[in-house]
């Protein structure tokens, strides 16, 4: 540092009083040494100054602008490290967990809207990413053969529940679920597909639903491939 700058002429470079710049000095916001009975600062840290007052200062509105696009991001990024930790490993569906799940299932299915936790609904959101078709061969033959309707139903309300809410425009938790229901949703829809393709006995209904053609199968597995395993 080369300390060669008067107070008076710092003041001049800051178009502030000698005063001022005194105060700056007191606070530590530029150093300076005393050489007889006059002080003296370094020009660099003078002008570093003059830029930083100089530099444009977020208005209230700018800096929550900023802020909530900060948390989006943060959200955004918890859906999408939610999403990796699945691994997109399976179920491993059991006997004993199937009439379990099918139970819990059938119980959720039947509550009001807007009576599911976030907690519940991470969760099954997990379930409904990780199930595929063997897990759902498993757990549709223990149950009932058509098990699979009340995973589809309720993984329909559950998003419908979430949508609904009022909160939900300015949520960003509420955001964040619905994304990772609505993931869910879209490949537990694949995975009963397939299952259900595999034993020759897609409905005609779940075909309509899904808008279904000729070669949709073909796209399904692709999408299997591609995008979950």
């Amino acid at each position: 540092m080369k300390y060669t700058m008067t107070v008076a002429e710092a003041a001049r470079v800051l178009s502030k009083t000698e005063r001022t710049i005194r105060n700056y000095i007191r606070l530590g916001q530029l150093s300076s040494i005393t050489s007889g009975r006059s002080r003296y600062l370094d020009p660099e840290e003078v002008q570093e100054l003059l830029v930083e007052h100089d530099s444009p200062r977020a208005t209230v509105t700018e800096f929550k602008s900023l802020r909530a696009q900060v948390r989006r991001l943060e959200a955004e990024m918890a859906v999408i490290r939610h999403m990796l930790d699945l691994r997109n490993e399976s179920l491993g569906m059991t006997p004993e967990y199937a009439t379990q799940l099918y139970a819990t299932a059938i119980e959720q299915y039947g509550r009001p809207a807007g009576s599911y936790n976030m907690s519940e609904l991470e969760g099954w959101a997990q379930i409904f990413s990780r199930i595929d078709e063997t897990d759902l061969q498993t757990f549709c033959m223990y149950p009932n053969p058509e098990a699979w309707k009340v995973l589809l139903r309720l993984s329909a309300r559950m998003v419908a529940d979430v949508v609904g809410r009022k909160e939900y425009s300015t949520s960003l938790p509420l955001q964040s679920t619905h994304r990772l229901l609505a993931e869910g949703r879209r490949r537990l829809r694949i995975s009963i597909f397939i299952f259900l393709e595999n034993r020759s006995a897609v409905p005609a209904e779940l075909r309509e639903n899904m808008s279904i053609g000729d070669d949709l199968f073909e796209q399904l597995k692709k999408q299997r491939i591609s995008g979950i395993r």
